[in-house]
């Protein structure tokens, strides 16, 4: 069974993360909207959407590994544990979103709920 320090180090290893994503996202949703705005994307940009795509939908496989032995330590760690998934998929979410509308900008095709440009 894992003890107290150990599961604290296996939080806090996904808290830090997931606030460095939560920064990335920011970042990447203002460089959406810009995109939205009629500035494509730059290739950098995109390129450092999927890294943070593919690094969360990493830290959810490794999570998704870890579950059941961190949630036996107890309903409070459960908790913890239920907050930390919820916050990953809807971070991917929010990157998800960022990148469509990145992509979109760079492709010329336009969202449904958007008039033509001609």
């Amino acid at each position: 069974m894992t003890d107290t320090a150990e599961l604290s180090d296996r939080l806090g290893h996904y808290r830090a993360n997931i606030e460095r994503w939560q920064r990335e996202a920011k970042q990447l949703r203002g460089t959406a909207n810009v995109s939205r705005a009629g500035s494509p994307a730059d290739t950098e940009s995109l390129v450092g959407l999927e890294r943070t795509a593919d690094e969360i939908y990493a830290e959810i496989a490794s999570f998704k590994d870890g579950w059941v032995e961190l949630a036996e330590t107890g309903p409070d760690a459960a908790g913890e544990l239920a907050d930390i998934s919820e916050t990953l998929h809807l971070l991917l979410l929010e990157i998800t979103e960022s990148g469509i509308d990145m992509y979109r900008s760079r492709s010329g095709l336009v969202a449904a709920d958007e008039p033509t440009r001609d």
